[in-house]
């Protein structure tokens, strides 16, 4: 019965590693404060006028780090809060045939789908 939620929170990361925005363009972003704990591939999330905006880590320095955002960068403003994501791996399973999903195992008509056989 537990099952699902016991593995679903052994996902959960502990800890939030937060930094800052600290320059935007078209569809990147410059941050501070996630260049010691980043890797290049990481996910990213950025406070945005309209909520979270999602990106990947794409360069790293020691003056901090870039990334590229999935969504326009619009409504984004200097000082902004970005979290480093924790990782989610894809585990898909029986309950995901027949339905579309996107490319981060999410099912494109909403909702949630059960998670697969852990590797």
């Amino acid at each position: 019965m537990f099952e699902a939620l016991i593995e679903e929170l052994g996902g959960v990361a502990p800890l939030m590693r937060t930094g800052r925005l600290v320059a935007a363009d078209t569809g990147a972003i410059s941050v501070r404060g996630l260049e010691v704990a980043a890797r290049l591939g990481d996910r990213i999330a950025v406070a945005a006028g309209h909520g979270w905006a999602e990106g990947e880590i794409v360069a790293l320095s020691e003056s901090g780090a870039r990334a590229m955002t999935y969504a326009p960068t619009e409504g984004l403003a200097l000082g902004a809060e970005v979290r480093l994501l924790p990782e989610r791996p894809v585990r898909p399973g029986p309950g995901w045939a027949g339905h579309v999903i996107d490319a981060f195992g999410r099912p494109v008509a909403g909702g949630t789908l059960p998670p697969g056989p852990t590797p």
